[in-house]
C-alpha cells in the first residue's frame, strides 16, 4: 500500500485482507499493540520480520508498511521478488484536505507529524508496478481496479459474470473438452466481481 497519511490505505488493506482471506501486515496496527514507548522503528522492524515469514508461505500478502519513498519501495520490491513474488503497489489518492483531516482527527497524527510524512512521501515512478486507486470511492469500485491489475500482471481470468455450475463427474458435453482432451497449458485463476 502507498500513499500519504489519511488517503486510506489501511481501510483498503483491511476490506482486501478480509475480502479474499489474504495475509495482512500492518506495522500501524502492530505500533498500537506495542504501544506508544515502542515506537515506530519498533513496529517497522516487526512488521519486517512478520514479512520475511510470511514470504515463505507462497499465500498473498498485504503490506501496509514504510512504503513512502522510491528507495523504501524498491527495497521492499527487491525482497518480494527475491521470495518469488510479484509485487503490486496499490498508490492510493486522495485530496491533501481530506488526507489532513483523516490522519490528524482519526488517525491522531499531530499538524507537525502529518506535515513531516507528507514531505516525506515521494510519487511511485512509472517504473514501479503501480495501480492508482482513489481514497474517496467506494471498496468495490476500488476492488475492481486492482483486481483488473493483478488479472494483467498474473494472467488471471477475472469474470464479472456468475460461473457456471459443475457438470457431474463424467459427463462430457461437445464444448466442454475433458481435462485429458485439453492441451497442457497454465492454468487460470478465476475470480469474480460483483
Amino acid at each position: 500500500m502507498v500513499g500519504i497519511p489519511g488517503a486510506g490505505k489501511s481501510t483498503f488493506a483491511e476490506h482486501f485482507a478480509e475480502t479474499f482471506k489474504a495475509l495482512l501486515v500492518s506495522s500501524s496496527v502492530i505500533e498500537k499493540e506495542l504501544g506508544p514507548e515502542a515506537g515506530r522503528a519498533v513496529a517497522q522492524k516487526a512488521a519486517n520480520f512478520f514479512l520475511d515469514q510470511l514470504f515463505l508461505t507462497d499465500a498473498t500478502i498485504v503490506y501496509d508498511g514504510t512504503s513512502d519513498t522510491r528507495t523504501e519501495r524498491q527495497e521492499l520490491a527487491r525482497r518480494a521478488r527475491a521470495a518469488g513474488y510479484t509485487p503490486i503497489f496499490v498508490w492510493v489518492q486522495t485530496d491533501p484536505v481530506e488526507a489532513h483531516h483523516r490522519a490528524t482527527r482519526r488517525g491522531g497524527l499531530s499538524d507537525a507529524e502529518y506535515d513531516a510524512r507528507l514531505r516525506r512521501f515521494s510519487v511511485p515512478h512509472s517504473s514501479e508496478n503501480v495501480v492508482v486507486i482513489s481514497g474517496k470511492h467506494t471498496y468495490s469500485s476500488q476492488l475492481k481496479i486492482v483486481l483488473k491489475r493483478l488479472s494483467e500482471t498474473h494472467k488471471i481470468a477475472v469474470s464479472t459474470r456468475p460461473v457456471a455450475p459443475a457438470r457431474p463427474e463424467g459427463q462430457v458435453t461437445p464444448e466442454a473438452p475433458t481435462r485429458a482432451e485439453q492441451p497442457d497449458r497454465p492454468r487460470n485463476r478465476n475470480i469474480m466481481i460483483r
